[in-house]
């Protein structure tokens, strides 16, 4: 099982943070606005509007922090380098994820690849991957 690195869970928290401050922020306003003022806006938006921004409000945190997590894999950053201008390789050593050692050996990905002296043990660690 392959826990999540130190930058992913960054990464969750700051959205997890987000949402927490949103609720306060709510919490907050919910003494500042009357309950009767925020129910008539709702019964004159009507339910089903209602009901979708309370649903929108409740998973975009979560679709953040889902998509902020998978920005931060090693596998990720390593695409994204590969990609820059100017970058003719990235080299994959023998301590590499199995994502990572995947990434090395695909021919698909030629900027990417197994540091000479570690061909063999990246090869290995990607069949695990596979």
């Amino acid at each position: 099982m392959n826990l999540p690195s130190q930058d992913e869970v960054l990464a969750a928290t700051r959205h997890i943070a987000s949402f927490a401050g949103g609720a306060v922020l709510m919490l907050g306003l919910g003494t500042r606005i009357s309950p009767d003022t925020v129910t008539a806006i709702v019964n004159a938006t009507g339910a089903v509007i209602g009901d979708t921004i309370t649903l929108v409000g409740l998973i975009t945190p979560i679709i953040a922090a889902y998509y902020a997590t998978h920005a931060q894999t090693q596998t990720y950053k390593v695409q994204s380098v590969q990609a820059m201008p100017g970058v003719e390789k990235v080299f994959i050593n023998a301590a590499a994820t199995p994502a990572l050692a995947a990434l090395a050996v695909d021919p698909a990905v030629p900027k990417v690849e197994a540091t000479a002296q570690a061909k063999e043990v990246v090869a290995e660690i990607a069949k695990k991957a596979a």
